[in-house]
């Protein structure tokens, strides 16, 4: 049934209290193609809702996809601007395979945003009526007879206008035959409820990215070299923690974590009084300091932003003051190289204690 059958069936319900005028004074002429269209929509929300299976989603829109094909320009001349991109996206190339996959992304763009199927279906469904009223196609009772169709439970999302507006419509569709005198306001009622109700704003493209702005070649190699010797400092540190005497340590699971934490783990006192040999503990505690201390500032620069100073262009951290106001400082390559020397200098500390350890441990 398309949504003018609807509409024509409501109206004939509604002879034996109105007149044939007032019956004719409620339809409003609408193009087969946007009827058509109106009523491929229509049938995509009724699975979610649960008022039908996945075939007549499917039925829907081959019917549609087939038109489309046999009269693109018919359709595209009554097809809102607003989706006719989503729409013509959905059936070009489609077919019975992907065809499950088009409607989710029809129901999902002009649905949206929904947190779950069946809102899709319930916003797209009085996008739908929403259109038809504005555009003329149909009388403000019958778009109240679409809306207050789908049941409306608690655990909806009411204060959605899509769905508010079906609310209002429930009692524009009792009131409006009975209220004779008074039609003009309560079709004034689902106007104003109906009112903002639009398609979606489609997405902008995309713009593509501009090109970086590279530092220096210097500058660029020494961040390489600073985030190198980090890594080769932990990678040291986990290799020797596969021979270090005296500890029972996972160190598979511990190289799965990241930097800080490995140096946390290893400077854990209750960690440090497992270990009997007072050379060994102060090899771990020594390797978690340094592994904490790299990381930290490994981790400045890796949360930072490029920017210029004083015509220079290089990384600038982040910094705070005591407001919790942000703001940006530079990170000059003296302070990247820093951290080369820094863990370096860590590694061939822990290889100095490394070595007494071992003494210990053959003596």
């Amino acid at each position: 049934m398309t949504v003018d059958d609807f509409e024509a069936n409501q109206i004939d319900k509604l002879l034996r209290s109105i007149t044939f005028a007032e019956a004719d004074a409620l339809r409003r002429p609408c193009p087969t193609a946007r009827n058509f269209l109106d009523s491929m929509l229509h049938d995509l929300c009724m699975q979610p809702l649960g008022e039908a299976t996945e075939r007549r989603a499917l039925l829907a829109f081959r019917r549609f996809a087939e038109l489309f094909d046999h009269d693109p320009d018919g359709f595209r001349e009554h097809i809102p601007a607003a989706i006719r991109p989503v729409l013509e996206a959905a059936v070009s190339g489609w077919t019975d395979d992907n065809a499950g996959d088009r409607i989710r992304g029809i129901l999902t763009a002009l649905g949206g945003p929904s947190s779950t199927e069946r809102e899709h279906a319930l916003t797209l469904y009085t996008r739908v009526i929403a259109a038809r009223v504005r555009d003329g196609y149909v009388h403000p009772y019958l778009a109240a007879t679409h809306l207050a169709w789908p049941d409306i439970h608690d655990w909806d999302n009411l204060a959605k206008p899509e769905i508010a507006a079906m609310r209002v419509a429930a009692r524009v569709q009792y009131q409006w035959p009975q209220f004779r005198p008074n039609r003009g306001a309560v079709e004034r009622d689902l106007l104003s409820a109906l009112k903002g109700i639009t398609w979606p704003a489609p997405r902008a493209a995309p713009q593509p990215a501009q090109p970086i702005e590279w530092a220096d070649d210097e500058y660029t190699f020494a961040l390489g070299r600073a985030v190198y010797a980090v890594a080769a400092l932990e990678s040291y540190i986990l290799f020797e923690l596969l021979h270090l005497p005296g500890t029972s340590i996972d160190v598979a699971d511990l190289g799965g974590r990241p930097t800080a934490e490995i140096g946390e783990a290893l400077a854990r006192p209750e960690f440090l009084d497992t270990v009997a040999d007072v050379r060994a503990r102060d090899w771990l505690s020594a390797a978690g300091a340094a592994l904490r201390q790299t990381a930290k500032a490994r981790e400045e620069l890796l949360r930072s932003r490029p920017a210029v100073e004083r015509g220079v262009r290089m990384l600038h951290g982040y910094a705070f003051s005591p407001t919790g106001k942000a703001y940006l400082h530079p990170l000059p390559q003296d302070r990247v190289e820093r951290l080369v020397t820094t863990a370096v200098a860590h590694r061939a500390h822990l290889a100095a204690l490394r070595t007494h350890v071992a003494d210990v441990s053959t003596s």
